[in-house]
């Protein structure tokens, strides 16, 4: 997925491609540089630091595409040096486009969809007015 922002390219999730072999599906996706953000997860001075435009994007791109794998780990951050904000990457992507409801215990429903993003304080602000 890529998004058009100010002019230029700016990649939110890594692109990817997947295709069939006789016999193996494959997903092939880019390297993404960085850190994982398991490593901060629980530092709630860097997560303070999370850029809230990057971090808007990548919220409504998990709620549009009913991601069911989106824990720390599959994120990785870098350091954006103009505003000393940390910008997320998500990665591994491959749990996407869910049912978003599945059968729970005693015929009720049970929702699908689970991402870290949903649980940090940044749920508590607006999405960036320019997303």
């Amino acid at each position: 997925v890529v998004s058009s922002s100010v002019g230029r390219m700016e990649i939110v999730t890594p692109s990817s491609s997947s295709f069939q072999t006789t016999t193996i599906p494959v997903l092939i996706s880019r390297t993404v540089e960085g850190k994982n953000f398991q490593t901060i997860i629980d530092k709630p001075a860097e997560l303070k630091r999370l850029n809230l435009k990057r971090f808007s994007k990548l919220f409504l791109l998990h709620l549009l595409m009913l991601v069911e794998d989106g824990k720390a780990d599959n994120f990785m951050y870098t350091e954006d040096p103009t505003d000393n904000t940390i910008l997320l990457h998500s990665i591994d992507n491959d749990h996407v486009f869910v049912p978003p409801f599945l059968k729970g215990k005693f015929g009720h429903k049970k929702l699908n969809m689970k991402s870290v993003l949903f649980c940090l304080d940044q749920m508590n602000e607006r999405v960036d007015p320019s997303v």
